[in-house]
This record gives structure tokens, C-alpha cells and sequence, in this order.
């Protein structure tokens, strides 16, 4: 299981891929190109690899589509590298679906997210927290 501190010393300690995501002539996710990409990307030694988001693409990108980019990367990757995809966009019943999805397919992973609602902050945010790892861990 990956730790916070695991993830902290990742993410702090070597270079970190931001893949661009493809998509085809009608804008639609583009699987293969994106994991050629990827594998093209994975002998150059990134710590880490951003997947959907890191260029910008999370905001455009449906929630079926987001979560096809994150399966892609994870399957691509295959444990080479960690994958790191936001879980905090949308509203906080969509969170906990990205949640219960993101890990399905990668059950050691630590998932995240930090709710910064006015109204969610001390108490509430602990009990959104909790609630989204008993969602993260019930998949």
C-alpha cells in the first residue's frame, strides 16, 4: 500500500511526466496513441506520471473519458511508475465514484483528495475524508 509519505517522497525526489492526452478528429479520448505515448515516455526515468490532468486536459474531458485515461495509464504502466490522477474536480458524490474506479483497477493505491469547500473544512472534511476511503476501499 502507498503511503502519503511514500507518494510525498515520489513526487519529491526525480522528474515528473506530464503526458499530454490524445484525442481523435472528433475530440474523443484516443487510447493507443496515448499508451505509445506513454511508452515512449517510460525508459526516460519519471518518478511519476500525471495522467489526465496535468496538462490541463481534466476540465475537458467527461467523466467516462477521464476515467478511460486513468485505466489506460495504469494498464500501460503496469507498476513501472506510480500513476497520479486528481480525484477532486466535480462534486463530491462524482469524487467518490472517481475514487471507487481509481482504485478498482489500482487497489494499493493511496487516494486523496483535498476538499477546500469553506463548508467542508475541520470536522466535515475529516468525515468526507473517511467516507471517501470506505468508498476508495469497498471497490
Amino acid at each position: 500500500m502507498t503511503t502519503p509519505q511514500d507518494l510525498k517522497k515520489t513526487i519529491s525526489s526525480g522528474l515528473l511526466s506530464f503526458p499530454l492526452t490524445d484525442f481523435d478528429s472528433e475530440l474523443r479520448f484516443a487510447p493507443k496513441p496515448y499508451a505509445e505515448r506513454l511508452e515512449w515516455l517510460m525508459p526516460y526515468g519519471a518518478t511519476a506520471l500525471f495522467a489526465a490532468g496535468g496538462t490541463g486536459e481534466f476540465f475537458s474531458l467527461e467523466p467516462q473519458e477521464f476515467s478511460e485515461v486513468v485505466r489506460s495509464a495504469v494498464e500501460t504502466c503496469r507498476g513501472r511508475m506510480p500513476i497520479i490522477a486528481g480525484a477532486g474536480g466535480g462534486t463530491t458524490p462524482w469524487r467518490f465514484v472517481m475514487h471507487k474506479r481509481l482504485n478498482a483497477w489500482a487497489p494499493k493505491a493511496f487516494c486523496c483528495c483535498r476538499i477546500t469547500s469553506p463548508r467542508l473544512r475541520r470536522k466535515a472534511w475529516w468525515r468526507t475524508l473517511r467516507r471517501s476511503a470506505r468508498a476508495s476501499s469497498s471497490a
